[in-house]
């Protein structure tokens, strides 16, 4: 077996059969005085091996007139026969899943889905384990086995990875939500549970709301000192609300230079939820959805790599991808998230630095104009599915005043900004500005940048110099890396799917699978 805590399982079912019928009082498992004996009595055929016998007692209860919860339990048992004692574990799983799928308000029911998912890793079924232990932490959050249903699918997910050749990552993400107060208010709808990161030491567990303050290089919490530095949040259903927002997962805060630093530590998909309705409208076909979710997820686990020694993977806002919380969540982008869990884009067994974009403008540019450094499948090509009628094309006007300003120049009268290069794509590469007889050069992006992303919506755009200022005719929005999500949106209309999308906006891409482990 993988752990070292489990059992002889023969053992370990015989005493799971006699700890349920202890934990649970005779008054919530019988109706009857009868049924209850009827229990008990099985219980004790089993203990003298009179299997047989005892599978017929657990039978009349399955088929006769008995309270729910009393049926579920006999299914469960019957099933722990059938796989302890019988060998038969096929039988076994149909006896767990008929108690799941018939009882699902039983409480037996979180065991029955627990043991079902070992013994679906003990037949070698490991994609369906990992599916029923990914359904049980889902569900049974805070319940006496989670921490071990943990234990057992980051086990099997490392075992399916290697198996089958796919990535294996952490499933968790550090995702920079707040970093310019030093008061956090903390709430939840259940119990919060306050520890010392650094120790693991529970500092506090009551109901909210928490006020924490930053006094000196400590922590203050509703008033009390305490001399720790980094501090975890996290609650009984696992939603935090921390300042502004509620938060799936942990929060971590840190005292970074006087500053509280707000860290939500969430597994990927999760992140993912909240991800997807500020990045591609809910509205939108699923399967444009879904490969917004492919790109997202790729990109979010790409950056986890580059930043692996921060104290953050990521960042909330638009200098990474939009992250809104627990409350910007949709069911049909979640749906999304769901349909494609793990799985991401790669080149060569790696993760690409999957970009994207709103609209491409009718032509995708390659990261290499932009950032400067080639990176595999993100190319420059002709995009005719972003090329809109209407919406695209935009005009920006920015008088010589402006300009003097945003630039830091002496006021002038007159601002020349002289294309230098155009890229294959016709974008903007570099650029000449002259002012009050000075001259330097800028690049395109840094141009945009400068000027600003939301107001220079693109780089694909022509000049027009007035008596009074300049004229910006663009088409497109965004810097043209990657996958355009107008373009995708309009692929999806046309009755493409979401790897059709991805194989054409990220060229030569591979799709692979990333499993959850601890890979740092």
């Amino acid at each position: 077996m993988i752990f070292c805590f489990e059992l002889n399982i023969k053992i370990k079912s015989f005493l799971m059969v006699f700890l349920l019928l202890s934990f649970f009082p005779f008054d919530l498992v019988a109706d009857t005085e009868e049924s209850e004996n009827k229990i008990i009595l099985a219980a004790s055929l089993i203990k003298s091996g009179k299997i047989n016998k005892a599978l017929t007692v657990y039978n009349e209860i399955i088929d006769g007139d008995y309270k729910e919860d009393l049926k579920a339990r006999a299914l469960f048992f019957s099933a722990s026969v059938y796989d302890s004692y019988l060998n038969q574990p096929d039988t076994a799983l149909l006896m767990y899943d008929r108690a799941i799928k018939l009882y699902p308000d039983s409480k037996i029911t979180p065991d029955a889905l627990f043991n079902m998912a070992v013994l679906l890793y003990k037949t070698s079924k490991l994609k369906e384990s990992i599916d029923f232990f990914s359904l049980y932490l889902k569900k049974y959050r805070g319940t006496i086995r989670f921490q071990s249903a943990k234990k057992w699918l980051d086990k099997i997910k490392f075992e399916y990875a290697k198996t089958s050749g796919k990535i294996v990552m952490s499933q968790d993400l550090k995702v920079l939500v707040d970093s310019s107060k030093k008061i956090v208010l903390v709430d939840a709808d259940k119990e919060i549970i306050i520890t010392d990161t650094s120790t693991g030491k529970i500092l506090l567990v009551g109901d909210g709301p928490f006020a924490i303050v930053l006094k000196g290089d400590f922590f203050e919490i509703n008033g009390d000192r305490k001399d720790i530095k980094l501090l975890t949040i996290e609650s009984q259903d696992g939603i935090v609300f921390a300042g502004e927002r509620k938060y799936r997962g942990k929060i971590n805060l840190y005292n970074i230079n006087d500053i509280i630093h707000v860290i939500n530590i969430i597994p990927v998909e999760e992140y993912l939820y909240g991800v997807l309705p500020k990045e591609m409208p809910s509205e939108w076909s699923k399967q444009a959805l879904m490969a917004q979710a492919i790109a997202s997820r790729t990109y979010a686990l790409y950056m986890k790599e580059v930043n692996a020694e921060n104290h953050y993977d990521l960042l909330s806002d638009t200098n990474y991808q939009v992250y809104g919380g627990y409350e910007a969540e949709s069911k049909k982008s979640n749906a999304a998230v769901d349909d494609t869990t793990g799985v991401v884009l790669s080149s060569s067994g790696s993760l690409i630095s999957a970009f994207f974009h709103s609209d491409s403008g009718g032509y995708t540019e390659s990261a290499e104009n932009v950032w400067g450094t080639k990176q595999p499948c993100l190319e420059s090509f002709k995009d005719g599915f972003s090329k809109r009628k209407k919406g695209n094309k935009w005009q920006l006007y920015l008088s010589y005043g402006e300009l003097s300003r945003i630039f830091g120049i002496n006021k002038s009268k007159n601002v020349i900004i002289k294309p230098i290069k155009m890229t294959k794509s016709g974008r903007l590469l570099k650029a000449i500005i002259k002012a009050n007889k000075k001259s330097f050069n800028i690049s395109g992006y840094n141009l945009r940048k400068t000027i600003g992303f939301k107001k220079l919506k693109s780089t694909l755009f022509k000049i027009r110099h007035k008596k009074n200022g300049i004229v910006f005719n663009g088409t497109g929005y965004g810097h043209g890396v990657g996958m355009s999500q107008w373009g995708a949106s309009k692929m999806a209309s046309l009755g493409y799917s979401f790897k059709d999308i991805l194989k054409f906006y990220y060229k030569g891409c591979d799709f692979m699978l990333v499993s959850s482990a601890n890979f740092r």
